[in-house]
Formats: C-alpha cells, structure tokens, sequence
C-alpha cells in the first residue's frame, strides 16, 4: 500500500467516522425508544449498525480494496470524536430546522389543495345536490298544482262514482291511497334530511 493510498484511506475514514455521528444523532432524532417496545429497539439497532458496518467496508473497499489496518480505526475514531466536539451541535441544529420546514411546507401543501380543489370540489357537489333537491321538490309542487287545476272536472266524476261503489271497494281503495300517502310521507322527510345535512355540513365547514 503506497503513502497516497493510506493518505486517502485515513481522510476517508476521517470522514466516515464523522458521517457515522452524525448518523447516529439522525437516528435518534427520528427513532423515539421511549414510545415503542424493547424488541422492536433491539432489531431497529442491529439493521442501522449493519448498514453502517457495510457503509464503512464499501467505503475502505473503494479506498484501498479493503485492506484493514490499525490506523483505519484510528481514523474512525478521530473523524467521530470531531463530529462531537466541532459538528454535532451546528447538524442537530440543521436537522431540526429541515425537519421543521418540510413539515411547514407539507402542512401548507395540504392547505393549499384543501383551499384550492378539496372546498371548491364539495362547494359545488353541495350546490348540485340543492339544485336537484330544490328542482325536484318544485317540479312535484307545481305538478300537484297542475293536476288540481286540470282534474277537478274528474275529481268531481270520480266523487259521484265513489259514492256508487260498494263498500269493500271504497275500504280497499281507502288503503291503498294511504299507502301512497306514507310513501309521499317518506319522500319528503327523506328530502328534509338531506337538506338538514347539507346545512349541518356547510356550517361545519364555515366554523
């Protein structure tokens, strides 16, 4: 191994050792081990030790294809010890900023769509579902109104022959005009539900 080979192995292994503190404190930083069980620490520790072990040996394998010395993990060790003392405050502090915008951006992206599609979707979904409602109700009042007016020549017939029916046909009629009845009954109070809904949900969405 020549003398620029163990130069570049050394600055190498410098730097892993610091890239390994500031790994470790990223790890702790988003592994909290106080909120899940010991066994679930036990394996999260052996896969983030692993990879690292693989780190470094890829890393020694590209530097001087793997050979191990002594001063390999001196190096290690100086390049951890200046992650602690010089690096480890500026990077937690780096971290915490980093984490903190990309969740005040992921929270101002979601506001963002919510205001701009998820609102305007269910605004207009809310103002479809009124104009149907509001359509349909007026469509069976003025029909109603309609049939009053062009049927009362027939109402009055029918009047007439009603009162010459027998009366088992009178009762059988009788019941089924009012189970028309309780089925117009079910209409409009399903009609009612839904308006009271979509008030219900207009003011939950003001609030």
């Amino acid at each position: 191994m020549t003398l620029n080979v163990q130069f570049y192995t050394m600055v190498a292994m410098a730097l892993t050792g610091s890239y390994l503190g500031a790994a470790i404190d990223t790890y702790r930083f988003f592994f909290n081990r106080q909120l899940v069980s010991r066994w679930i620490v036990f394996c999260h520790d052996i896969v983030f030790w692993l990879l690292q072990a693989v780190l470094i040996f890829y890393v020694l394998f590209v530097v001087n294809e793997g050979e191990l010395r002594f001063y390999i993990f001196l190096a290690l060790l100086c390049g951890f010890a200046a992650y602690q003392s010089l690096f480890k405050k500026p990077y937690q502090s780096l971290l915490t900023f980093l984490v903190r915008a990309v969740v005040s951006l992921y929270l101002f992206v979601v506001r963002l769509i919510k205001g701009l599609v998820v609102k305007p979707i269910w605004f207009i979904i809310q103002t479809l579902i009124a104009i149907v409602l509001y359509v349909g109700n007026l469509l069976f009042t003025v029909t109603l109104t309609v049939l009053k007016i062009f049927l009362f020549p027939l109402a009055w017939l029918l009047r007439i022959i009603w009162r010459m029916l027998p009366t088992s046909v009178q009762q059988f009629c009788y019941r089924f005009f009012q189970s028309l009845k309780g089925f117009s009954v079910k209409i409009k109070n399903i009609t009612i539900g839904l308006k009271q809904y979509l008030l219900f949900w207009k003011r939950k969405k003001e609030e």
